[in-house]
């Protein structure tokens, strides 16, 4: 299974077992990315799984409530990802060619 974890199947005194186990050598090869937090306005989340094609702000802009922060692609579908508050972007916690999962915290807007 992903996230650095294997299903281990085994008998133990005739009787079969299964257990899950953290895989150190897949874990090396997940990422963990916080989540969005959605009692906080200016915390922007992943709006389902995909991969980051565009970003369209940099650290220290000013934007509107309404613009286009990023672009992410799923099913060759392309989405765009807005912020709900005007203010200024504190942080970005993706880049182009992020793979993402639904409700990652991808931008941190300070509200101003």
């Amino acid at each position: 299974t992903g996230g650095g974890r294997r299903m281990v199947y085994f008998e133990l005194n005739g009787q079969p077992r299964e257990i899950s186990v953290v895989d150190v050598v897949a874990s090396a090869q997940v990422v963990h990315r916080a989540q969005a937090d959605a009692t906080q306005p200016g915390q922007i989340g992943a709006p389902m799984p995909g991969k980051i094609v565009t970003v369209h702000v940099a650290v220290g802009d000013s934007v509107k409530a309404g613009q286009t922060v990023l672009s992410t692609e799923a099913m060759k579908m392309e989405t765009t990802v807005t912020t709900s508050v005007a203010g200024t972007v504190r942080a970005l916690h993706a880049q182009v060619g992020d793979a993402v999962k639904g409700g990652d915290l991808l931008a941190v807007i300070e509200p101003g």
